[in-house]
């Protein structure tokens, strides 16, 4: 059972893990798998953008990461990457961050039986070309 707010102790992983400071930008986050693997290599989280449009997953990342900052949707952020890729840098030059960490976690649905295998631009898994405009640094 995971704690709200205190990282997921069924996994072994605390909420601050001492060490280095990182930063996550999580596109298509899912479960912050990410940010798991941060903590488990001993980083401190000092900031997380964290884009995904699934409750469930959100949900959950919202229970076990409260200091993350929910983005959304990728199409909404693709309306105006320079903005986007601007506020994400600024936020994480403010943060005080040894290090960055940028995941993609990929849109597979459309490509799987848990979708209509519909193909690589179809549904969720055509946001993966739209973050690609969202990565670029400012």
């Amino acid at each position: 059972m995971c704690i709200s707010g205190r990282g997921c102790p069924a996994l072994g992983v605390a909420a601050d893990a001492p060490g280095v400071k990182a930063f996550t930008v999580d596109f298509f986050g899912g479960t912050s798998a990410l940010r798991i693997a941060q903590i488990k290599n001993g980083q401190k989280s000092v900031g997380h953008l964290y884009i995904d449009t699934k409750p469930a997953a959100k949900r959950l990342v919202g229970a076990w990461f409260p200091d993350r900052i929910d983005q959304g949707d990728i199409r909404e952020l693709s309306k105006d990457p320079e903005a986007w890729a601007k506020d994400a840098w600024d936020r994480i030059r403010a943060s005080g961050a040894s290090e960055v960490w940028c995941g993609a976690g990929f849109p597979c649905r459309e490509l799987t039986g848990a979708g209509k295998r519909r193909g690589l631009y179809a549904g969720e898994t055509a946001r993966f070309r739209i973050a690609s405009c969202c990565a670029q640094p400012s």
